[in-house]
């Protein structure tokens, strides 16, 4: 009898170790993530970047013609430096708006020179570098006539009025190289072509066309 108790408590011992040692479980391992499964998780959790804005085509000049009023195939403008083509009305009230501006001017100049109008135009002029010896009075109407028709333009194109000495103005300088090289080519090219004892001359206009830029336009 007491074999068979100290046989059953050897026996529920080992049990009792055999419960104890299959509780403590192994954690189950974590699966392999298949090849590219964790990149693309990680896509899927990004946000995505926003959308760059349509990129508008560049603006090109139809062939027929460019805005502002320009000549087929022409820059805008027209005359070639950002100016419209004008009308030979426009033309027409341009040429009659600068002109009477100048007369203006001219009237003024006449008057501050009067008793002197025949003297030599270096001597009442001041700061008068080239046509010093001609008068006064054909000086100021060459400037009116030839200069200012022949571009089309009124005195402050080239002069502060009130103050003609002023040489601030870049196109005065222009000017003076323009009438110098007027007078070369009169005297030392176009002599060579004498007709008859005379020769052909040139000006301002022949060039210009009443315009400030030359060759860009003609009169109508």
């Amino acid at each position: 009898m007491r074999r068979g108790v100290i046989l059953a408590v050897a026996l529920g011992v080992l049990s009792g170790v055999s419960c104890a040692h299959s509780s403590k479980t192994t954690p189950a391992a974590a699966p392999t993530p298949a090849p590219g499964a964790g990149a693309a998780a990680n896509t899927a959790n990004r946000t995505p970047p926003p959308a760059a804005p349509p990129v508008a085509p560049p603006t090109t000049v139809a062939q027929n013609g460019p805005p502002n009023g320009g000549p087929p195939n022409g820059p805008p403008g027209g005359r070639g430096f950002g100016r419209p083509q004008l009308t030979p009305e426009q033309r027409a009230a341009h040429r009659d708006s600068m002109t009477a501006i100048r007369a203006g001017a001219v009237q003024e100049v006449m008057a501050s020179i009067a008793g002197y109008e025949t003297k030599r135009a270096g001597d009442v002029f001041k700061n008068l570098k080239l046509l010093q010896d001609s008068s006064a009075e054909t000086v100021v109407k060459m400037m009116d006539q030839t200069f200012g028709r022949g571009l089309g333009v009124s005195c402050s194109q080239c002069h502060v009025p009130g103050q003609w000495a002023d040489d601030s103005k870049q196109a005065k300088q222009t000017a003076r190289v323009m009438l110098e090289m007027v007078n070369m080519i009169n005297t030392t090219e176009l002599s060579k072509l004498g007709n008859n004892g005379r020769s052909p001359k040139i000006n301002c206009v022949t060039c210009h066309r009443g315009n400030t830029n030359p060759g860009s336009a003609l009169l109508p």
